[in-house]
């Protein structure tokens, strides 16, 4: 139950990266400290590697690993929390890793805490990850494998409010 004496919590904030073609939704950016996330619809370029289509709707985001990428190359993609009223919470998101050389999906909280991370190859199939974090603000960090065959796909942000400002 929620606590006694607060509002209970907002409807929860979501994004599926379908605002407009070009643009990233408000509180969203890409490529502040690293290289940016490509905003997409339909398959990546590269084949072998990458979804063929959004999760939902038409877009979603991914990393382009081809050339000039190389191994250990970071990519960026930031919500800053200001248009939550929650100090924690519970993000829902789904994430496709599919080729010969992926390297790894972190999920890092506003502190730069990494709370959650896969890597390798997954098979070309959206899946669902749940995680708690100790900020409203989060940052995806997708970074290159060994090869061009890496490319890494978020679609469908959900985040639910968990601690009360």
């Amino acid at each position: 139950p929620w606590p006694p004496g607060l509002p209970p919590p907002a409807p929860p904030g979501s994004t599926d990266f379908e605002l407009n073609a070009t643009s990233l939704p408000p509180h969203w950016s890409t490529g502040v400290t690293d290289y940016a996330w490509t905003k997409q619809s339909g398959p990546t370029a590269s084949a072998n590697t990458g979804p063929l289509a959004a999760h939902s709707g038409s877009s979603y985001m991914f990393t382009e690993v081809s050339s000039p990428r190389t191994q250990g190359d970071k990519f960026d993609l930031n919500y800053d929390g200001a248009a939550c009223n929650f100090t924690a919470v519970t993000l829902s998101f789904w994430y496709m890793k599919y080729g010969s050389s992926i390297g790894t999906l972190r999920l890092r909280d506003a502190d730069g805490a990494v709370q959650w991370s896969v890597s390798g190859n997954g098979d070309r199939v959206w899946q669902e990850a749940t995680v708690e974090l100790p900020t409203a603000g989060f940052t995806f960090e997708g970074e290159r494998g060994s090869g061009n065959l890496g490319d890494i796909a978020v679609d469908d942000v959900t985040e639910i409010g968990r601690a009360h400002v």
